[in-house]
């Protein structure tokens, strides 16, 4: 006997809400004969979907793949044979995650409870948004806390039990039945501190570059003679290094210019005396760290000294080798000989 195709499924005419991005399964039984061949059309034409299509003798099965918003509309199952055509149709609505919460911002701000304001999300996912999450992190710790929830459609809420003069930093995100949307922007506040409120950290200003300090010169041209404060002072004075290691010598103290001259001669007159006490201790001349003017000096010397020519100076190096070798002292031999003889006449008594 010849049939033509019957599909039988409790989908027919329904509509089905179903979550993005989560494969969908359906089945449906079909009586026919001959067997007859299978197709699958979304909103009415060749399915483009993502889809698996599987037929058996008296039935066949589909799973969608990879379903996003855009796909929401009808989905029809056709069966054809030489006899007849039946179609099995329904509606899917899929539905995605809330966009994320805008301009969240904080508008006051206690020593125990900030005040957050938001706006709610452009794009509900297709679905109603069913709660609202207050997420927050304190100080420096970087995990995301659930601290409130709130009922949707509400754009403000005050939260209390904060510690003072802490720091915080909050975000909302918005939930529908196909789960959590992308969080808010971050607001960062400071317990205490009203003017820290707004403060958004996605939107920070650029540091302002410091203003330049003026020397000393464009002070007394802009206001005449000015006096240094104490506390300048003792910025410039440096910090003279202490011979800790009885070997150490004062080369290895700099000289320090200071801008106070008594300052200048106290610390020449403790100069002087540590050279004094290290070298009374290790018994070893040290030398004084040569001034400027000396310095200059004994460039001036070299410079007017005359150049000698290879012959003087050849005969400068043979006087100072002749004059460092030492004399060879020939041993005396007469002392040799007459302790000689006192053994040999010692030797004879014994004898």
């Amino acid at each position: 006997a010849h049939l033509a195709p019957v599909i039988a499924s409790s989908l027919a005419g329904t509509k089905v809400v179903w979550l993005a991005e989560k494969p969908f399964d359906f089945r449906c039984s079909i009586l026919a004969y001959p067997q007859p061949v299978v197709r699958l059309l979304h909103k009415d034409e060749p399915a483009a979907l993502r889809y698996d299509l599987e037929e058996y003798d008296d039935a066949a099965s589909a799973r969608l793949k990879s379903l996003r918003k855009a796909d929401s509309g009808s989905i029809a199952l056709v069966a054809t044979n030489e006899y007849g055509e039946a179609t099995m149709k329904f509606d899917i609505e899929v539905v995605e995650v809330p966009s994320a919460v805008r301009q969240l911002r904080a508008t006051e701000v206690t020593d125990s409870s900030v005040t957050l304001v938001w706006q709610a999300p452009i794009d509900d996912g297709g679905a109603p948004i069913s709660k609202i999450t207050i997420e927050r992190k304190a100080g420096e710790i970087t995990r995301w806390r659930q601290y409130e929830t709130t009922e949707p459609g509400v754009c403000t809420i005050t939260l209390e039990d904060l510690l003072p003069d802490e720091m915080y930093a909050f975000r909302v995100i918005a939930s529908n039945e196909a789960g959590e949307g992308k969080p808010s922007n971050e607001v960062a506040i400071i317990t205490g501190q009203a003017q820290s409120a707004s403060l958004d950290i996605e939107d920070l200003p650029e540091e302002e570059p410091q203003a330049k300090k003026k020397s000393s010169e464009e002070e007394e041209e802009d206001e005449g003679e000015v006096v240094k404060p104490k506390e300048e002072v003792k910025k410039k004075r440096k910090v003279v290094k202490k011979v800790s290691n009885r070997s150490e010598t004062m080369d290895s103290i700099e000289s320090i210019p200071f801008d106070d001259e008594e300052i200048q001669e106290r610390y020449d007159e403790r100069k002087k005396t540590l050279i004094s006490k290290v070298q009374a201790k290790i018994d070893v001349t040290i030398p004084e760290p040569a001034s400027s003017e000396t310095e200059s000096k004994t460039d001036e010397a070299k410079k007017t000294e005359p150049e000698l020519n290879k012959e003087e100076v050849e005969q400068k190096e043979e006087e100072k080798n002749r004059v460092a070798k030492p004399k060879k002292v020939k041993p005396d031999t007469k002392k040799k000989d007459e302790e000689k003889k006192v053994d040999e006449e010692e030797k004879a008594k014994e004898a």
